[in-house]
């Protein structure tokens, strides 16, 4: 169970405050960076299989509502009855898909969902942690009310990053023009066991159950030469459909490219 709305708002308060000390001058600025916070859609990435399934029931479902199986991770943290989306470019490995929603889906949603600076599911497995953190209590310490989760957003973008792009893009934190030194992780997270795909740098939503395709869904961006039949329920409902470049290698040269695509688009139709 996620933590109460009461925690949530105190987890809020906590970041914000925690952030304020840093000794880093803005590298983007601040009024910038509430901008790109409060219009930064939200996305979530599938492989063909699923994004197919997807289209079919006109929704993203959650492991118990589309019955499939649970990871021990969402297990853990009891999210088995949520829909994972991130506050920025699609980054999660081994996708294909990218679903592109309007910023106005964490509105709608506030009364069914809950966010988190980082990947919850990565504080279970790959995430390094402080010795003697309980991995669990580490999510719940860090789980943010939505949508005023956008202000911490807002507040990383002004602190910790070199500009918007470099924070969809999944580059680590700044360098401290004060101390000449790359900012440490403002939750305490260490470098990923695996391959690095900045999941500890991107705003994650759960929303509970599902999370219909309309009428938020604006964009889905696809690999070259997915077959037209596939799209047409999309064409038809008039969302766009933007195809871009896949390598012929595997993850994570395919992961990069399904990033570096959602970061283009974003920055082009939201942020620019």
């Amino acid at each position: 169970m996620a933590a109460t709305p009461q925690q949530q708002n105190q987890n809020l308060a906590r970041l914000r405050g925690n952030l304020a000390k840093h000794c880093t001058q803005d590298p983007t600025s601040a009024a910038a960076a509430t901008a790109a916070a409060t219009r930064m859609p939200l996305t979530h990435s599938t492989n063909d299989k699923a994004f197919r399934g997807i289209i079919a029931a006109g929704a993203l479902l959650s492991c118990d509502a589309g019955k499939r199986e649970l990871s021990k991770a969402d297990q853990a943290i009891g999210s088995t009855n949520d829909v994972f989306l991130y506050l920025g470019a699609a980054a999660f490995p081994n996708q294909e898909v990218a679903f592109i929603f309007k910023a106005e889906l964490t509105t709608s949603s506030q009364n069914t969902a809950v966010a988190t600076p980082f990947d919850s599911g990565g504080c279970m497995a790959w995430f390094s942690l402080p010795e003697g953190t309980d991995r669990v209590q580490f999510v719940r310490d860090h789980e943010l009310p939505v949508p005023a989760c956008r202000e911490y957003l807002g507040d990383l973008l002004a602190k910790c990053f070199h500009s918007i792009e470099s924070y969809l893009s999944g580059d680590r934190y700044y360098t401290c023009p004060a101390c000449n030194a790359e900012l440490p992780d403002p939750h305490g997270l260490g470098p990923a066991k695996t391959q690095d795909h900045g999941l500890d740098r991107i705003h994650e939503v759960r929303i509970q159950g599902h999370v219909d395709l309309s009428p938020h869904l604006c964009a889905v961006l696809v690999p070259d030469g997915m077959a037209t039949q596939v799209l047409a329920k999309l064409y038809n409902a008039g969302v766009k459909i933007e195809s871009y470049r896949t390598p012929t290698v595997d993850d994570p040269a395919r992961t990069h490219a399904l990033r570096e695509a959602a970061t283009t688009f974003i920055m082009q139709q939201y942020l620019s």
